[in-house]
């Protein structure tokens, strides 16, 4: 019996591995599930703090997607470590996913809103990260933008 399981999940594992393995198209999605899916759980986790499950897999997405959205406030709800498990999800999601979404040839527009402030300290992430230095420009086109009425601009370009 113990063989015959070892056998299946063996036969499973390189099925899926070489299958996600083939295409970057499949790998990026599936990082970005797993990141978000882990995040939920970790920050579930009773040595985290002490958030439900929802809240919990909703500040990993907010996280990985680096939105800053929480339904709670997480000095409150998550003790260092869970501020910690937050702290890699935002720095392994937000830059370093949309660098490898921009060089796989994923996406087709850039959308930035530029608020009233500047952040300019050091080792903070920007919204591109980790690319090759030996990797060309990636060109834009302008294609709007809106002024709101607290002063923030919300600029679009397509990737040419």
């Amino acid at each position: 019996m113990k063989k015959m399981l070892k056998t299946l999940y063996d036969s499973f594992v390189d099925n899926i591995y070489s299958e996600v393995v083939k295409s970057p198209v499949r790998i990026l999605p599936i990082t970005f599930l797993f990141l978000c899916i882990l995040g939920g759980i970790l920050l579930y986790l009773p040595f985290s703090g002490t958030m439900s499950f929802i809240d919990a897999l909703f500040t990993a997405v907010s996280g990985v997607c680096v939105t800053g959205l929480s339904v709670s406030d997480i000095a409150i709800q998550l003790n260092t470590f869970g501020q910690f498990t937050l702290m890699l999800l935002i720095q392994v999601g937000g830059p370093a996913i949309n660098s490898s979404f921009l060089e796989n040839g994923l996406l087709d527009e850039v959308s930035t809103v530029m608020g009233l402030g500047v952040d300019g300290r050091k080792d903070m992430p920007s919204i591109f990260d980790g690319f090759n230095m030996d990797k060309s420009v990636v060109h834009l086109k302008f294609k709007t933008a809106k002024v709101f009425e607290t002063g923030a601009v919300w600029l679009r370009y397509n990737i040419v």
